[in-house]
């Protein structure tokens, strides 16, 4: 063969070889771009997954935020509107009008055993008081049958004394008033109803017939603030004030 003819034999498989060696360097360098991409799609899913789970921490702490928040406005309403309530009736209570009545208390006088009461006859006509009776539970007193003309008054004392048109004696039979208590007055002895409840007063906290009293519709203010040696003066509205 030919000098010429090996020549050009040669030149062909040095082609080849190199082509095939650029050709392995050209893969090895394919794959290590390609291991190169799959990390940085596993360190981009590791980031989304961690921001997924920060927004929905997040998400899940404002949910709760909001809902406490619901709830504490919540219960704020609710307590505004109990207090609202609770101030109608206690100013529906001061403000209960005396029903029409022929006979009221006027008056109480808070001095120990030497106490009295102020007893108004309002109505037309004379009032016998005849079975009626005068109560502070658990005391109970029958007064005697003295009567009272059409618009007058008789004071009735828890001491000792002799009876007279205007002035009747409990002498010693009816307890002494002091800075808490009730007196109630009845047409007879049904003390629980309202029927046979004519007059009432509540001082000091001591009142226990206030269901009764405003059955009765005699009066709303059940517990007026008082102490031993005042006066209790029943206001022009049915409710009484201490002097």
């Amino acid at each position: 063969m030919s000098e010429q003819v090996w020549n050009r034999v040669g030149r062909r498989a040095l082609t080849r070889r190199a082509m095939l060696s650029w050709t392995g360097r050209a893969g090895v360098g394919a794959a290590g771009l390609a291991l190169v991409g799959c990390g940085d799609d596993d360190d981009d899913d590791g980031e989304a997954e961690q921001a997924e789970d920060v927004a929905v921490a997040t998400q899940a702490d404002a949910e709760q935020a909001q809902a406490e928040q619901d709830q504490a406005e919540q219960d704020q309403a609710e307590q505004a509107e109990e207090q609202v309530e609770d101030e109608e009736e206690q100013a529906q209570a001061q403000a209960q009008p005396v029903q029409a009545a022929e006979f009221v208390l006027d008056e109480l006088v808070l001095a120990g055993a030497e106490a009295s009461a102020l007893l108004t006859n309002v109505s037309d006509a004379e009032i016998s008081l005849e079975g009626w009776f005068l109560c502070k539970r658990p005391a109970y007193w029958a007064m005697p049958a003295a009567r009272i003309p059409a618009g007058a008054s008789l004071r009735v004392h828890m001491g000792d004394g002799a009876d007279d048109a205007e002035n009747i004696y409990a002498n010693g039979g009816f307890t002494p008033l002091g800075c808490s208590g009730e007196f109630a007055v009845y047409r007879n002895g049904s003390f629980d109803s309202p029927e046979a409840m004519v007059a009432y007063l509540g001082w000091g906290g001591g009142g226990g017939r206030v269901g009764v009293v405003r059955s009765a519709g005699l009066w709303g203010d059940e517990n007026v603030p008082a102490e031993t040696g005042q006066v209790l003066r029943r206001g022009s509205t049915g409710a009484f004030a201490s002097s």
